[in-house]
């Protein structure tokens, strides 16, 4: 019987959800032919969220449905009912202290991900190999010297597989959810890849010291903290970034480099005859992507100034000593400058001080509120939020100069547009959110995340490993190809049928399903899984799952497999 489950389900899922690619693929065919660019409910205006009139206010349930949708990794009928009971004020309050217990279960995945504590240096010291000469290509190795040469590289992974893992583990497991979907959104705000150079070693720190450790404090502190972690200054270059050094330093350091093998004056002579000057890199992002958003307020000429105040922000990146920023004035370009028509002076005394006055510039600059506010309410509420809300949460943002971040959270959540019910359901889930909230919804018992980190993978969208420093975009238009949502939805059976390696919904989640009462099994797990309800057109397609195989008699765990599996690939799960 499970043999031929299996196989009828290899060719029956598909069809199941044809006509869902379908829809999917005709609102996008509608939104190009008007020739403008939708986003939120309107790009989803094929598939209507539920069975509910628009115009109406939501009510109570379902406003903490909606809170719930937003600032956790979904919503199940357990939480709302929590939340019902001690009022959504003050859940939001507690979520906003961020210092819940967690779970057992989530304790001992990390404690056995030893990385996650170690400083960057214990991390290269550990992790980042020193060839020995005897194992070196240029010798005929034997098989045993080369297994360990591969034993060796394949070190070099393991702190970024950690540190992925537990990204993916907190946000399923904690209790503390909205730090994570906060964590999550900064994650891509101040974006890394794992995959260029060094980074694979200083991203657990930037993870653990800038982001998890800023996501409920201040923008101030994140971006203090980000401009001189060395995670941020390799990835964006500005780590090399120098004024155009004297010919004769230059033949000074390549005359060491040639007859020194000291790893940090090594780094010292390549970053010098690789990079002679000024990199822009850093800068650019830093106005664009982290603050002031593309071509607000700024020049060219103002990137340039930037770039040049930033000199000597570099990295110490000798292994046998702390691996931290360092300042260091002799590749400082010192001098007066004109940034977004402020005047920074010099200070030889402290030519660090000039960076820093770039940067509290930026923080108070009123084009940085209303960026934020922007990203924050985009992130949050819709695709395309009214410009009234994000100005009053721009407000909030900048009040008292403080950058505030739970304050900012606050005042998105009590915002009169929050709960409009235009906003309802109005944002598309990007497939790192989908599945985290399919993963949780169904109570997954994870003993290998090998399985689902492959599944990001196809879904375009792996952890930590965005090539462009925007991040992952979190509107709909980017992530509602047909083709991607394909995999979504064989992730979304993979979890219910069982066949990701390493992940498993326990039996207890099938305990309530009557015997031989498939019509049953199909209204508890539509409860769980889509609380608020679903959609006539989803429920065509569960009761023509049950009739199918309704007539082999199988058990809750059999035909509850696909009963989920379908849930999870409903236009409605898709949703937040």
């Amino acid at each position: 019987m499970r043999v031929l489950l299996r196989i009828r389900s290899l060719l029956f899922v598909p069809l199941v959800f044809m006509p869902f690619l379908l829809i999917s693929s005709q609102a996008d065919e509608e939104v190009a032919s008007e020739g403008t660019s939708k986003f939120g409910r309107e790009a989803r205006e094929g598939t209507p969220a539920l069975d509910r009139d628009p115009k109406q206010p939501l009510t109570e349930r379902e406003k903490i449905h909606h809170a719930l949708s937003r600032f956790t990794f979904g919503a199940t009928p357990e939480m709302i009912d929590e939340v019902e009971k001690v009022g959504l004020e003050e859940w939001f309050d507690t979520q906003l202290k961020g210092n819940a217990d967690e779970p057992r279960v989530l304790q001992a995945h990390l404690a056995k991900l030893n990385t996650l504590t170690m400083s960057n240096q214990e991390l290269v010291q550990n992790y980042h190999p020193v060839m020995p000469k005897e194992l070196s290509l240029s010798n005929r190795l034997t098989p045993e010297q080369r297994r360990k040469r591969a034993e060796l590289l394949r070190n070099r992974y393991i702190p970024r597989e950690q540190l992925k893992d537990a990204v993916l583990l907190i946000a399923v497991y904690s209790d503390n959810q909205l730090k994570e979907t906060a964590s999550d959104f900064w994650r891509n705000h101040f974006s890394i890849d794992v995959s260029k150079g060094m980074v694979r070693y200083y991203a657990t720190t930037f993870e653990r010291d800038v982001i998890r450790a800023e996501a409920l404090g201040t923008f101030k502190g994140m971006l203090n903290k980000q401009a001189r972690h060395p995670a941020m200054l390799v990835f964006l270059d500005n780590f090399i970034s120098r004024a155009t050094p004297q010919k004769d330093l230059l033949e000074a350091a390549q005359k060491e480099f040639s007859k020194s093998r000291d790893y940090g004056m090594a780094l010292e002579a390549i970053d010098i005859a690789k990079m002679r000057g000024l990199n822009e890199n850093y800068a650019r992002e830093l106005m664009e992507l982290h603050t002031l958003g593309v071509d607000n307020y700024y020049t060219q000429e103002d990137v340039i100034a930037v770039a040049e105040a930033l000199t000597g922000w570099t990295v110490k990146q000798d292994r046998n000593e702390a691996i931290e920023f360092v300042f260091k004035p002799d590749m400082h370009a010192s001098a007066t400058r004109r940034i977004l028509k402020a005047r920074i002076p010099a200070n030889p005394r402290n030519p660090e001080a000039e960076g820093q006055q770039i940067l509290d510039l930026l923080v108070k600059h009123r084009g940085t509120s209303e960026f934020i506010a922007y990203k924050l309410c985009r992130h949050y509420v819709n695709d395309s939020p009214s410009q009234a809300m994000v100005n009053r949460v721009a407000k909030a943002f900048r009040r008292q100069n403080q950058t505030d971040l739970k304050g900012t959270y606050k005042a998105i959540l009590k915002d009169e547009d929050f709960f409009n019910p235009d906003n309802y359901q109005a944002k598309f889930k990007r497939p790192f959110e989908y599945a985290v909230s399919a993963l949780r919804v169904t109570n997954a018992e994870i003993d290998s995340t090998a399985g689902i980190h492959n599944a990001l993978l196809s879904l375009s969208e792996p952890l930590y490993q965005c090539e462009d420093p925007t991040g992952y975009y979190d509107q709909a238009d980017v992530w509602r190809d047909p083709g991607v949502m394909a995999a979504r939805w064989q992730f979304g059976v993979g979890i219910g049928m069982g066949w990701i390696p390493g992940v498993r919904i326990p039996d207890s989640y099938w305990a309530e399903l009557e015997p031989n009462n498939p019509l049953q099994w199909k209204k508890v797990l539509s409860k769980r899984i889509l609380p608020m309800g679903h959609t006539e057109q989803t429920d065509k397609a569960l009761e023509k799952v049950i009739a199918k195989y309704a007539r082999f008699n199988p058990k809750p765990d059999q035909l509850g497999r696909y009963i989920v599996g379908i849930l999870l690939g409903s236009p409605e799960f898709q949703r937040q």
